[in-house]
């Protein structure tokens, strides 16, 4: 059985100022790519499956 999902947390005061504060000063750093070596294969069978599909 799965557990419930708590209620999402409301920052307010001090805490609200400090994560709008750091999101506004990382929105314009770069981030670099991360690897994803299974991207290719996976993006292979979707095409695999659909093209199966389009010959039914």
């Amino acid at each position: 059985m799965a557990a419930p999902i708590g209620a999402t947390p409301i920052l307010e005061g001090k805490e609200a100022t400090e994560w709008w504060e750091k999101v506004e000063k990382e929105q314009d750093q770069k981030l670099s790519l991360v690897p994803t070596p299974k991207l290719e294969d996976l993006r292979r069978e979707i095409v695999a499956s659909a093209n199966k599909k389009k010959k039914k």
